[in-house]
């Protein structure tokens, strides 16, 4: 995926993004070198760090061995070019404030959710706090949508999967449908919480996040997050809003991306229909401008099918 999925992400209208943290840290940071040399096709990238962990409870992350200073992990990736760190589980609390004081330093920055209630005033106070505290929420609707009376994939893509894993992807699929009530009664109650916390004045942004189940994908994701926020509520205006100029906010490079000014970076997409009209037409991108270069978004999805999961 590390071929396919940065185009893909480019092909869904994505110009800029972060990553959310790996299995692969090394791998996503010359992904990064590889586009912003032009070796490869795809969005400009801020790489965050691995998943730091507490005890080797994934293999593959790195992890905080007994009486390690957090720092150590923190400097090496931060020596390496990451622009964040992605403390993950297994923490203990002064573990992870070495985390946290290490990033700041190099300036990188209950019950279940299904039983709590919608209205729920500790959520409430939740999001006050984040707002208080300056800090922006990112919010990933496709990885928890549902399978009944959805796509098998989000936005659609199905084609992109290799044939073996399609297979996957469609037995899954059909394994889950008419049996996710649980989960559609947690999808609707984040995508409430979504809404108000934006309404309260919170930092929202978006991504993707493929990862799951499978039936998320770099690109098609993305424009399908457009849609389920209409579906949350907010009006295509907010929807655009939280989608391009929120996240170069958050980023600290909206002087020069996330909205259409004079002296910004060229960075737009050309569709066909209207979003007011008919916000699935968020599908139909003809051209995505990336630092003024055009790329044909349907060429881009159509030669990477088949290709995905090789």
């Amino acid at each position: 995926m590390t071929y396919t999925f940065p185009k893909m992400f480019l092909a869904g209208g994505v110009t800029t993004l972060r990553t959310a943290g790996t299995i692969e840290g090394h791998t996503e940071l010359t992904v990064k070198r590889f586009i912003d040399r032009g070796k490869m096709a795809g969005p400009t990238v801020f790489v965050i760090s691995p998943h730091l962990d507490g005890s080797p409870y994934i293999p593959q992350l790195p992890y905080l061995k007994e009486g390690q200073d957090p720092a150590l992990l923190v400097d090496y990736w931060a020596d390496q070019g990451v622009s964040s760190v992605r403390a993950y589980m297994n923490l203990r609390r002064d573990e992870l404030e070495g985390f946290v004081d290490a990033a700041h330093q190099n300036g990188k920055i209950s019950r279940t959710l299904l039983d709590l209630p919608r209205e729920s005033q500790e959520m409430e106070e939740l999001m006050q706090h984040l707002i208080d505290q300056d800090m922006a929420t990112t919010t990933t609707p496709p990885v928890f949508e549902l399978c009944t009376n959805r796509e098998v994939v989000h936005g659609g893509g199905l084609k992109a999967f290799a044939p073996g894993i399609q297979r996957l992807v469609l037995n899954h699929y059909a394994d889950g449908v008419n049996r996710d009530s649980a989960s559609r009664v947690l999808f609707n109650k984040e995508l409430y919480w979504i809404k108000k916390f934006h309404d309260m004045g919170g930092h929202l942004v978006v991504g993707a996040d493929p990862t799951g189940a499978g039936r998320t994908l770099a690109g098609y994701a993305n424009q399908h997050t457009v849609e389920v926020l209409r579906e949350a509520g907010f009006s295509i205006r907010e929807a655009i809003h939280v989608a391009t100029l929120c996240g170069a906010e958050h980023l600290g490079i909206d002087d020069r991306t996330g909205s259409l000014e004079t002296g910004k970076e060229a960075d737009l997409v050309i569709m066909e229909g209207n979003l007011k009209e008919d916000v699935s037409n968020i599908r139909r991108m003809e051209i995505v401008f990336k630092d003024g270069v055009g790329f044909d978004s349907g060429k881009l999805f159509r030669s990477l099918e088949g290709k995905v999961g090789l």
